[in-house]
């Protein structure tokens, strides 16, 4: 397979996954409404351990993902292109482009925090994703999460209150969006098949996760059936469309096309770090509950990757 065809098949089926799992809270609801109130409690605590580890190892993923692979094409990269130009600089400038791409992350996060404190003090949180941010009810979900730290997925629709409005949503959508879209960079960007197949194993576990979060939440807010559909699908086309964005920029032979190219791959990079750090471990590992078996799952992930890196480099 070459990078192409690799790319076409990661974009599909990110683009499936993330869509079925966004729409999937819609079918629980349908079915607690018709069939029952709730689910037995052992069902409920079992998918939220099931939840956590695969993030946790989605993290693990990421990790390995990011220093084994993104950041070490990066460093060649830049230094291909600096020593075409007659510099070479002993600075670090990959490990510079990454961190420019953290804090862009981290800048994208707290705009849309920002922009959500001006919403409705209406719950609106991602219970095992990073993006569980409400000055609010921050009090409240802590004190939910460490007496049921087994049972974050379940689902309680809620009507806004009267006409009022709330950007919450849209809030979190065009978060999580941007994160996407650097994401599908990731791939869209690689000249390797090992390392495109590598970045869309840690980005399926993980954004399926964060899709079936956001249509839990989406559901909880009480949103039209209709909007939610239209939702899920403009947030499952976010990661092709960095995809196609990163195939593009990688198809400019220039010397400027190339910088782009190594510098958006950079960003790529630290949003992984972002993602890595600050959504997946440091918000599983908040939690009291089985952390020696989320640090399994992570190691679990990590070593795949290392795994792969060592015996499939030269292989595909």
């Amino acid at each position: 397979m070459d990078p192409t065809g690799a790319k076409l098949v990661s974009l599909a089926a990110v683009l499936v996954g993330k869509l079925v799992f966004n729409l999937l809270p819609l079918k629980c609801m349908s079915r607690r409404s018709s069939g029952g109130d709730s689910e037995p409690a052992s069902n409920t605590g079992h998918s939220g351990r099931t939840v956590t580890f695969l993030n946790c190892f989605a993290g693990g993923v990421f990790l390995g993902t990011c220093f084994l692979g993104l950041l070490p094409t990066v460093r060649k990269k830049m230094s291909l292109l600096l020593e075409a130009r007659g510099f070479n600089p002993d600075y670090p400038v990959a490990e510079c482009v990454s961190v420019m791409g953290l804090l862009l992350s981290i800048l994208v996060e707290q705009f849309v925090m920002t922009w959500r404190s001006y919403g409705q003090s209406t719950v609106f949180e991602l219970s095992f994703h990073g993006h569980s941010h409400s000055t609010e009810e921050e009090s409240t979900l802590e004190n939910h999460g460490n007496k049921s730290p087994s049972s974050p997925l379940q689902i309680q629709r809620h009507k806004p209150d009267g006409e009022s409005f709330s950007i919450r949503p849209y809030a979190l959508l065009l978060g999580l969006s941007v994160h996407s879209v650097f994401e599908g960079l990731a791939i869209g960007l690689q000249d390797n098949v090992t390392l495109v197949l590598k970045i869309f194993a840690g980005i399926e576990i993980h954004e399926c996760l964060v899709a079936f979060a956001l249509g839990v939440n989406l559901v909880k807010h009480g949103m039209a059936t209709k909007t939610i559909i239209k939702v899920a699908i403009l947030f499952s086309a976010m990661i092709p469309l960095g995809i196609v964005i990163g195939m593009g920029v990688q198809s400019i032979k220039s010397f400027g096309g190339e910088v782009l190219a190594a510098v958006l791959q950079g960003f790529a990079g630290g949003t992984f770090l972002y993602v890595t750090f600050l959504e997946v471990l440091c918000q599983e590992f908040n939690s009291r509950d089985r952390k020696v078996a989320k640090v399994l799952c992570v190691a679990t992930g990590f070593l795949l990757i290392s795994v792969l890196t060592y015996f499939l480099k030269n292989n595909i």
